[in-house]
């Protein structure tokens, strides 16, 4: 299946402060992540910019385009492509990038309060504190974990935070991870792939989206067991007035 890549982030490095999304999907860039002194990460028509001079970002943000790339194929958080910015002045700059990149827990969501989700290691992280997640930006270590293999949206490790006085923190970490949709794939338009509860949902249409990430539920649905990268069921999107919209998400998923 060519929706789940293996996920090629090694490292961490020491310090990383990221932003809230700024445009969505074909709107434009959407900005995940500032490195700072080092890089500013976008994503955007499917594949991942990591841009390290301001006035570069600036650009980019109007434009989605840079007009000198490395690339590497395969190796976003998501399976994704990944785009370097080249600066013909300072060869060096692209190197950098890499280095920084691979050395960097990516951002994968976050509410801001109480559960911070990265990609690092070809694992998922989730932490449920701002103290804890202001070191793990500074060390990408978390001193205390409940490890589930096999238990994150791409099949891979699943790392969760572990409170030792608190033994009650853990479960409801995993409750608050296991109830929010988790965005595997998206377009900004009218694709978009989540894992929840043990399934994938395959919704088409940018208006049931927007409700599906607050409630985690599709009213009309088609079903297929076993069809997902893992054996996952797959649950599609079905829309009355538009009886093609479930067979375009099945042959676009599949």
């Amino acid at each position: 299946m060519k929706k789940l890549l293996t996920l090629l982030l090694t490292g961490m490095m020491a310090l990383s402060i990221f932003s809230a999304p700024a445009l969505a999907g074909d709107q434009g860039p959407k900005m995940t992540q500032v490195v700072p002194g080092k890089y500013t990460a976008f994503e955007n028509h499917g594949r991942v910019y990591i841009i390290g001079k301001d006035a570069t970002v600036a650009k980019f943000k109007k434009s989605g385009h840079l007009p000198y790339t490395r690339t590497l194929l395969g190796a976003g958080p998501k399976g994704q492509t990944v785009v370097f910015e080249v600066d013909k002045k300072n060869p060096k700059l692209a190197d950098q990038l890499v280095a920084a990149y691979k050395k960097t827990p990516y951002r994968m969501m976050d509410n801001g309060k109480d559960m911070f989700v990265y990609r690092a290691h070809s694992r998922t992280y989730v932490i449920g504190t701002p103290k804890t997640n202001a070191k793990f930006m500074k060390s990408g270590h978390l001193p205390y974990t409940k490890t589930i293999i096999g238990g994150g949206p791409f099949g891979d490790t699943l790392v969760y935070e572990v409170a030792k006085k608190k033994p009650e923190f853990v479960k409801d970490l995993m409750k608050r991870f296991e109830s929010t949709p988790f965005e595997l794939e998206s377009n900004g338009k009218d694709y978009f792939v989540y894992k929840l509860k043990g399934r994938v949902y395959v919704i088409g249409q940018a208006k049931t989206n927007a409700k599906f990430k607050k409630s985690g539920h599709l009213p009309y649905t088609r079903t297929l067991l076993g069809a997902g990268p893992n054996g996952e069921t797959v649950v599609f999107e079905v829309n009355k007035k538009d009886k093609s919209l479930a067979d375009r998400l099945q042959k676009s998923y599949l």
